[in-house]
């Protein structure tokens, strides 16, 4: 199976009826499912969406606790991020970004701009057009038709660029080198 989650609010800026129209239109896939974790605004409606269309390749899960969530990610063979378009999201990248990194999992990031060139210039996944059903399902098809070991190798390429430059430690210290120069040069 090739399971794709998604872990984290289920608002309006998630957009994600997007994902159960993917997942719709990957029903000729059995071995593919979408497991979303989380809760929101949005979350009754989902369910409903899900009910409604007779989407049976999609589990929602709830809300989980936040030490749980290592273990699920572990679970999941991609791990999905989208947000709809929006000037703030194409300037950022998302925080589950770097959790999914850590768990060493690769990324599917239906987010524009910034996210996306963060994903193909560290090589830990696929981006794709947020909002769009057909890109997203598409991705999905490639990644279940990749060898595993090549997801892997994504996976790995994730959970290195994290230690190397986005763990926690990397990053305190690298704000303590500026703010030590900050502090040297009087500002």
């Amino acid at each position: 199976r090739l399971k794709v989650m998604y872990a984290g609010t289920m608002g309006p800026v998630q957009g994600l009826k997007t994902v159960l129209e993917a997942a719709s239109l990957l029903k000729d896939l059995p071995d593919v499912q979408f497991v979303l974790i989380g809760d929101g605004l949005e979350y009754e409606n989902l369910i409903n969406i899900k009910k409604e269309h007779d989407i049976r390749n999609v589990l929602f899960l709830g809300r989980r606790l936040p030490q749980e969530m290592p273990h699920y990610y572990a679970l999941g063979d991609v791990l999905l991020v989208h947000l709809k378009p929006d000037p703030l999201s194409n300037v950022s990248i998302p925080s589950k970004t770097f959790a999914y990194m850590a768990s060493g999992r690769p990324v599917l990031m239906a987010v524009q701009g910034e996210a996306a060139d963060f994903v193909n210039h560290n090589d830990f996944g696929i981006a794709v057009e947020p909002s769009n059903p057909k890109k997203m399902a598409d991705a999905v098809r490639r990644l279940y038709g990749l060898p595993v070991e090549k997801r892997e190798l994504m996976g790995r390429a994730a959970h290195h660029a994290y230690l190397k430059n986005y763990s926690s430690e990397v990053q305190i210290t690298k704000f303590e080198g500026l703010l030590i120069n900050v502090f040297k040069s009087g500002a």
